[in-house]
Order: structure tokens, then C-alpha cells, then sequence
């Protein structure tokens, strides 16, 4: 690695003493085709950033798929029309990520798949998805063994088509998680002699309202943020205001628990709200519960 001047001046193995080698490698393929890539070793940290949070989400899946409720990777799926809405909507965003990752290393750009995966994991997955299912497994009383069982065939199969997509990227730490949760069922030596994850058709769902719901929780960690109340702190109540269309009160509806979850409120209220969020206003109780 090189300075601004063209001198030597970072030692890879120091680099990876400090960060690890998955970090590093994950730097190298932040360059599009084409194009220099100075070192940086913010971008590097980065890197190490997404490895823990790799491991710890995947530990906290194989949490779920234990237990009284024990999910069984041999036995058939969940077919995908009977999954819940959030299940579905995961899916289906992670069939385009799939697409795009694909294109990236068919372009020989790996840049290109790499911020892809990168905007989905962090996001979607962990922002929003894990966000939105832990409640099916800490309030199960509140939800169906159906619903349950969803979660956990999502989970399994979102997990593993993500360690297939973070392969190249990050080689270790995907390679570890692999042998220790996906091999005994899957069978085979390494991750990396296995399938590259493919789309499959029943995924590509458009699962309407989950937008605007996603819009709701942006609206309300912002408000949280503008009113100095802290993201994991109970609140007495959310307001939706659903007053002008029917369609959105339902779509509400059927994900309530999802929303009363992420939200962390004690109570969901549709009436008149105002403050604009996305199509949808909002309002919540700043008196934390």
C-alpha cells in the first residue's frame, strides 16, 4: 500500500494482525473495474464491522431456530405463498440482491455486488428484518406456530444465501459460520465449492404496504431522535393516520404486531396524526411508557 507520494507506508500483515484478513479483503474489493483504490483504513474498519455483525447476527438466528419451538432443516419448507408478509418482503428483496451481486462478479466488478450486499445486509436484514421477527420468538403467545415456523425456514434460508453471497468478500469468517450451522445438513467440504445462491421465481413477490410500513419506522426513530428519546425505550402509544385510505388501515392492520414491535409502543392508534412521513403521518406519545 502507498501514500499520496507513492511510498510504501501500510504493511498488509500488520493490517491484517489488526483487522483481519476478511477486513482487508474486503477493502480490496471496494475498486470498480478500472479504477485506483488508495488505502483507507476507515473503509478497512468497515470491513471488521461487518464481520462481527455477520457473526452476531447469525448467532442470534441459530437462537431462534432453537428451543422449545426447534426448526428441523430437514424437514420440507414453509411454501412461500403461506409466509407472512415480512418473510415475503425479505425474500424478495434479497432475490434482487442476488441479481445484482451476480452481475457484479459476471462484470468483473465486484464493487458493483459488494454495495449491494452491503446496503441489504446492514438495512435490510439487520435494520429492519431481525428487527421486525425477534418478537415472533421473545412474545410468542402474541403469534401463530404458523407465523413462528415462518420466521425460522426465512431466517435459515435468508442466512445461507447471504453466507454464499459474502463468500467472496469476506472468505473466513462465512467459511467458520458455514461449517458450523449449514454443513451437517447440507453436506459438502466448504462453502466455497458449493452453489452460487440463483433467484428463484417464487420469490420475486410484491408484497404492497411493506413500503409504507417501513416509511413508518423511519418516521418514528426520527421523531425518537428529534425529541431525545432513546431508540430502544418504551413508548405509551403510535398514531397512524389512516384517515384517507381504507387499503392502508388494512395493510396496517395485518402487520400490527410487526409495527407495535419495531416501534416499541405500547399501543398502535389510528386517528389523526401530523407529522408527514413518507406518504403516511405519523404522531407518537413522547410521554415514555
Amino acid at each position: 500500500f502507498t501514500d499520496a507520494n507513492g511510498y510504501n507506508r501500510y504493511n498488509p500483515e500488520s493490517v491484517m494482525e489488526t483487522y483481519g484478513a476478511d477486513a482487508l479483503r474486503y477493502w480490496a474489493a471496494g475498486s470498480h473495474l478500472g479504477q485506483d483504490l488508495r488505502y483507507n483504513e476507515k473503509d478497512v474498519k468497515a470491513g471488521r464491522k461487518l464481520v462481527v455483525k455477520l457473526w452476531n447476527a447469525a448467532r442470534f438466528v441459530l437462537m431462534q431456530l432453537d428451543g422449545d419451538f426447534k426448526f428441523d432443516p430437514s424437514a420440507p419448507a414453509v411454501p412461500f405463498e403461506q409466509r407472512t408478509q415480512e418473510d415475503k418482503w425479505l425474500l424478495a428483496q434479497l432475490n434482487q440482491v442476488i441479481a445484482r451481486v451476480t452481475e457484479g462478479f459476471e462484470k468483473y466488478d465486484y464493487a458493483l455486488g459488494r454495495e449491494a450486499i452491503e446496503k441489504f445486509f446492514w438495512m435490510t436484514f439487520c435494520d429492519n428484518y431481525l428487527e421486525i421477527v425477534k418478537d415472533r420468538f421473545w412474545n410468542p403467545d402474541r403469534y401463530t406456530d404458523a407465523e413462528r415456523a415462518s420466521a425460522q425456514c426465512t431466517l435459515w434460508e435468508s442466512l445461507r444465501t447471504l453466507l454464499g453471497l459474502l463468500a467472496p468478500y469476506v472468505p473466513f469468517v462465512t467459511e467458520e459460520l458455514w461449517q458450523q450451522i449449514y454443513k451437517p445438513s447440507e453436506g459438502g467440504q466448504s462453502i466455497h465449492v458449493s452453489a452460487w445462491p440463483t433467484q428463484k421465481a417464487e420469490w420475486n413477490a410484491n408484497v404492497e404496504g411493506m413500503e409504507l410500513v417501513l416509511a413508518v419506522l423511519r418516521g418514528v426513530r426520527q421523531l425518537r431522535t428529534q425529541n431525545k428519546i432513546s431508540q430502544g425505550q418504551q413508548l405509551k402509544s403510535l398514531t397512524i393516520d389512516v384517515s384517507a385510505n381504507d387499503q392502508l388501515k388494512s395493510t396496517m392492520e395485518s402487520m400490527i404486531n410487526s409495527l407495535q414491535a419495531v416501534a416499541r409502543a405500547e399501543e398502535i392508534r389510528f386517528d389523526a396524526a401530523n407529522t408527514p412521513c413518507e406518504g403516511v403521518d405519523i404522531k407518537i406519545d413522547i410521554e415514555a411508557a
